[in-house]
């Protein structure tokens, strides 16, 4: 039993080691470079009395304490104005193929930044 035990975890190790080595799957190792990918980036501005959005060949500006819903509505929503809230308007910004990739989200506006691949 003992000499078995002995065996066991170097046998183990040696079993792993062969399984995820290179030499034994080629094609692991010999990936084909994906291009690297290209993104534009956008800016959504908030604070109590303004609503920005920045985007390449876009920019829209919306004051007042309904900036979310007009700007909402002029990004292409479809909700009813008075039923808005920011949550309806990240949606939007999201089903249009933008991600959020960082929050600033400090005193005073907040800038949330968004990025999607660029079209080749």
């Amino acid at each position: 039993m003992k000499l078995a035990l002995k065996y066991a975890v170097p046998v183990v190790l040696l079993l792993m080691v062969l399984e995820f080595s290179p030499i034994l799957h080629p094609s692991a190792s010999a990936q084909v470079p994906q291009p690297h990918t290209r993104w534009q980036y956008a800016s959504l501005l908030t604070s109590a009395r303004l609503c920005k959005w920045t985007a390449p060949d876009d920019q829209k500006i919306e004051e007042g304490e309904q900036g979310y819903a007009h700007l909402y509505t002029d990004l292409g929503g479809t909700k009813p104005p008075d039923k808005i809230s920011l949550v309806d308007l990240m949606n939007l910004i999201g089903n249009q193929g933008w991600e959020l990739s960082a929050v600033d989200g400090g005193e005073g506006p907040h800038q949330y930044l968004f990025k999607r691949p660029m079209m080749p």
